[in-house]
């Protein structure tokens, strides 16, 4: 009970002051000075496991890929252990999604259930209906989804009643639906919360419609992002779909991302059949919202600001009271030391 919230809020003010980005100067091997920070350099993955995950993701075949992280990965609470605590581990693991197809990140370890989503710069679409409205590939970004857990929640501790507010503040990388592009249900969607704070689990369905086995007769390596037509719109319709919920101790939905299309079928050719992949560049990784943000550092200059002012203050009545007990006659003095 007491370590838990201690850590907490450390991290809370390592992150808020972005301490973490602090360098120094070091020297290395060679006698050589270099910059480093000990919070940046700290490590998720070792370098064998990092090799291992790259090569079972750019030897993969496969239309749908589920990574699993003990600790969430997009969130941007610093109170929580994240991913986000480790800025180059994070950065590393989001430059080698880029590209992968049918991808989702499931996460726990918080005691509460969410979904996140890192988008890409460039505009994505999900839905066939949007990518045709926007004239625009389709691909998707990054979406993460977190249960935890089947026997206690966040709101049951001694601090349950931050649970709520902390998710509301920290909410860069909130999941939208897809219905939130159109303005017509944009009022309805804005009640939609994205966290649920009770005991909960999660599910995935897969929808694959009539997709067969050997997809529609291409191999895999014929499964290519969809490309505009000459007129600059998407045609065709979606394969296959790929949803993920959250439920609360009674099995009820309290979370989903929607159906999530993994396959999308060529509108010219019914038996031609496109993965979409994940649309994450190099620089998308860099501009994804991050814990360490340094979201304390004006309360703290103001705080740092107000406690010199006091201080000043202070010292400027002392001087004055010194002062003006120094003018007073000798007499006066004994007297006030007697009374």
């Amino acid at each position: 009970y007491i370590g838990a919230p201690f850590s907490c809020v450390t991290r809370w003010i390592t992150a808020g002051l972005s301490l973490q980005l602090n360098w120094f100067v070091t020297n290395n091997e060679d006698n050589e000075q270099q910059t480093t920070s000990s919070c940046m350099d700290g490590k998720v993955l070792g370098e064998e496991q990092w090799t291992w995950l790259e090569t079972q993701l750019t030897s993969s075949d496969a239309n749908v890929h589920i990574i699993v992280s003990s600790i969430q990965v997009l969130t941007t609470n610093p109170v929580m252990e994240s991913w986000g605590h480790f800025p180059r581990e994070r950065l590393r693991l989001l430059r080698l999604l880029d590209g992968v197809k049918g991808l989702v990140l499931l996460s726990g370890d918080v005691h509460h259930g969410q979904i996140l989503e890192a988008r890409s710069s460039t505009t994505t679409a999900s839905t066939i209906e949007f990518a045709k409205e926007k004239e625009i590939h389709l691909t998707r970004g990054v979406l993460e989804v977190t249960s935890s857990g089947l026997t206690h929640s966040c709101s049951e501790a001694i601090y349950g009643f931050l649970c709520q507010p902390l998710l509301e503040r920290y909410a860069a990388n909130e999941f939208r639906s897809t219905r939130n592009e159109n303005a017509d249900d944009k009022v309805e969607n804005e009640e939609e919360k994205f966290y649920y704070t009770g005991r909960n689990f999660g599910t995935i369905q897969f929808d694959w419609g009539n997709v067969t086995a050997n997809n529609g007769g291409n191999d895999h390596e014929t499964l290519t992002p969809p490309t505009a037509t000459s007129s600059g719109n998407v045609e065709g319709s979606v394969a296959a779909t790929m949803t993920i919920s959250v439920h609360n101790s009674k099995g009820e939905i309290v979370l989903t991302t929607g159906a999530q299309p993994i396959l999308y079928r060529d509108g010219a050719d019914s038996k031609s059949i496109h993965a979409i992949p994940t649309k994450m560049t190099w620089e998308d990784a860099e501009l994804v919202p991050a814990c360490i943000d340094g979201h304390l550092i004006p309360l703290f200059q103001k705080g740092l600001m107000c406690f010199f002012f006091v201080g000043l203050v202070c010292i400027v009545l002392m001087f004055l009271t010194r002062r003006k007990m120094s003018k007073l006659p000798s007499s006066c003095q004994s007297k006030r030391k007697v009374h």
